[in-house]
């Protein structure tokens, strides 16, 4: 993965936020970094429709049908799904840490190592 690519994952996500009045920004930390989002779209990531609900405020949900297209059409399925999913990606640092953990890797095959 290549910072072109990262750019444009996260210009998608941002443009379909904004399409539908949503603020991005919590999303696009978590999805770039694995900077873990409020508890609402925590819960949302990791389809839990109860708790997305309930954690909820005025404004999102009845927009919480909009939420749910995003993560299905938008963000990377490593970083949703499940409870350990959404914990594995933000340990993992989102985008850029998995770019670097490749980089690295593919770095230490280079000079010879696994």
């Amino acid at each position: 993965m290549d910072d072109t690519t990262i750019r444009n994952v996260l210009a998608k996500l941002t443009a379909i936020c904004e399409s539908r009045g949503l603020d991005a920004g919590g999303l696009v930390r978590y999805v770039e970094h694995g900077i873990m989002p409020g508890s609402f779209l925590t819960a949302v990531l990791e389809d839990k429709l109860v708790e997305s609900a309930k954690c909820a405020d005025d404004n999102n949900l009845p927009r919480l049908h909009m939420w749910a297209d995003i993560m299905y059409n938008a963000v990377p399925r490593a970083a949703r799904g499940s409870e350990q999913s959404v914990n594995e990606w933000s340990k993992a640092g989102g985008l850029r840490g998995v770019q670097q953990s490749h980089d690295e890797h593919a770095a230490a095959i280079a000079q010879g190592g696994a």
